[in-house]
């Protein structure tokens, strides 16, 4: 098992921080150095990492030749892949998309940090192939950034990184971070995209909350979790709810929770994008024993409990 010798930083969860559609800003772990004797080529770790001189900036390489020395959980841990890491120093603020999805062919993980190892942004797979992508991160002038090109588990292989950026910070657009969310109404909501974020306020006698992207007419790999604020704590959370959605009862990749709600409490409704930034649609329901608090079609309710 690799040994940890070190960890250079914190990744703070809070969500407040600008972002964009499928920018991951929730479930990206700390980002760890691991020891590896020997010498370091151009690119092998953030001392010498390749130097992106100017955006836009296109570059292709294989991964292989590499070493394992960085790890972020993004979100899932214990990769051994090499990775290639590229720097860019930010004078002005900057805010950026970076894709490894043009021409790559292995399974990829890509995060970003700054100079002193926070990390800004990470993903694993968002487009077909398992290929990774982050759209609309913002980077705050007088720092360098690094970007890391890794793999899911050992996976190593062709690559291909492509960025670009407007200088200066873009407005998130509303529903982007948890300052512009959107608002929430029990029945049928509407999310323009992947990664978005709601808020829900309860009513006097909320009972069972339940919250679901899981409807018979559409198929959206989506993730959710609920906190009690922007920065808070996680109350619920579901993934992959395996009840079966879909016009044909197949499709297991939407999100569904159930909890018991305070009274006149808003929530921070998080959906967070796997494989998609699509729109989709989700439900919010009250139940109150049996009895849903709104007229809520029948059609949409039993799809929740399928």
């Amino acid at each position: 098992m690799r040994k940890v010798l070190f960890v250079i930083a914190i990744l703070s969860l809070a969500f407040g921080v600008a972002g964009a559609k499928d920018f991951q800003k929730y479930g990206c772990g700390e980002l760890i150095t691991f020891h590896n004797s020997g010498d370091r080529v151009g690119g092998d770790d953030m001392a010498t990492a390749t130097v992106i001189p100017g955006l836009p900036y296109s570059d292709i390489g294989n991964t292989s030749a590499f070493t394992n020395l960085y790890d972020v959980a993004c979100p899932y841990t214990g990769s051994t892949a090499p990775e290639v890491v590229y720097s860019f120093e930010a004078v002005t603020d900057w805010t950026v998309d970076v894709t490894l999805c043009n021409a790559s062919d292995f399974d990829t993980k890509l995060y970003i940090s700054d100079s002193l190892g926070n990390v800004v942004g990470c993903i694993d797979d968002v487009c077909p192939g398992y290929q990774s992508e982050l759209i609309g991160v913002s980077l705050a002038g007088g720092d360098t950034y690094f970007f890391f090109v890794d793999g899911y588990g050992t996976a190593a292989g062709n690559y291909s990184f492509d960025i670009d950026g407007t200088p200066g910070t873009v407005p998130p657009e509303p529903g982007e971070t948890c300052e512009t969310a959107l608002v929430a109404i029990e029945g049928t909501n509407f999310a323009p995209f992947q990664t978005c974020y709601f808020t829900y306020t309860t009513s006097t006698e909320p009972g069972t909350l339940v919250i679901s992207s899981c409807l018979p007419y559409q198929t959206v790999d989506t993730s959710l979790y609920v906190l009690d604020a922007c920065e808070g704590t996680v109350v619920a959370e579901s993934d992959d709810d395996n009840l079966g959605c879909g016009e044909a009862g197949t499709f297991n990749f939407a999100s569904t929770v159930s909890f018991e709600a305070l009274p006149l409490t808003t929530y921070v409704l998080f959906w967070d994008g796997y494989w998609s930034t699509a729109e989709f649609d989700f439900v919010v329901q009250e139940w109150v024993g049996s009895v849903a608090n709104d007229d809520t079609s029948f059609g949409a309710v039993k799809a929740m409990f399928r």
